[in-house]
């Protein structure tokens, strides 16, 4: 019997890990490094989100990374200062989801984050974002 409950844990797990590549998709934008690509777990009502960058120069702003439901309502939101270096980076955050969902429902969720340099930026500097 225990043996039936621990390949149904790890069964679920890998599906809940493919279903979450579904929040993974939209990371080929602009912002993402070269090659790169993001990874995302869920675990006990936390989404924990490694999003990969390249930045034109050094700096710091203002990073804010959102889990967002189909209609664009924020499910859990981290905003912080962060520091970035120039070239390619991994920004690490952990999003507590207001009400933990099954893995089902989380797959139909997406992932955003935005970069944004402080004012005293060069006046080159983009947003890196993407959702």
């Amino acid at each position: 019997m225990k043996a039936w409950l621990l390949l149904a844990a790890v069964l679920g797990g890998v599906v809940g890990l493919t279903i979450l590549q579904s929040l993974l998709q939209s990371f080929q934008g602009t912002g993402v490094a070269d090659g790169e690509s993001a990874s995302v777990t869920y675990s006990h009502g936390t989404v924990r989100a490694s999003i990969p960058y390249h930045a034109p120069h050094a700096g710091a702003g203002q990073l804010t990374v959102e889990v967002l439901d189909p209609e664009d309502q924020a499910l859990a939101r981290v905003v912080e200062p962060v520091a970035v270096v120039a070239g390619k980076g991994h920004w690490h955050d952990d999003l507590k989801l207001a009400k933990p969902m099954g893995i089902d429902e989380l797959a139909w969720q997406r992932l955003r984050y935005s970069f944004s340099y402080d004012a005293k930026a060069p006046a080159d500097s983009a947003p890196i974002e993407d959702t």
